[in-house]
């Protein structure tokens, strides 16, 4: 072999070096794009889950309140009917006595 075909089989092994070193950068880049990306997913997923929590807390604080408020709705309709039944049947005793 000569010296000429030694030069240019050791330029293109240094050519498919660099390939290869160019092709393994790609890929470590590709790596850490994909790892960055499952990070960012992850870290959505996890902050879902805090807000779904923080959801159904709050769902379930608006029920108590709403049940609370018919409760109260109740109380007060069942004085109102209950007042009124009274006044009704003092009415009655007063015309029936004419009073």
């Amino acid at each position: 072999m000569s010296e000429e075909q030694a030069a240019v089989i050791s330029e293109q092994l240094g050519r498919l070096k660099d390939n290869i070193e160019s092709r393994f950068q790609k890929i470590e880049a590709l790596i850490n794009h994909q790892n960055e990306i499952s990070e960012e997913r992850l870290r959505a997923l996890r902050s879902e889950v805090g807000d779904l929590k923080k959801a159904k807390e709050d769902h379930e604080t608006r029920i108590r309140s709403a049940t609370e408020g018919v409760t109260q709705f109740k109380m007060f309709s069942g004085l109102a009917n209950g007042g009124s039944g009274i006044l009704s049947i003092i009415a009655f005793i007063r015309s029936f006595f004419n009073v």
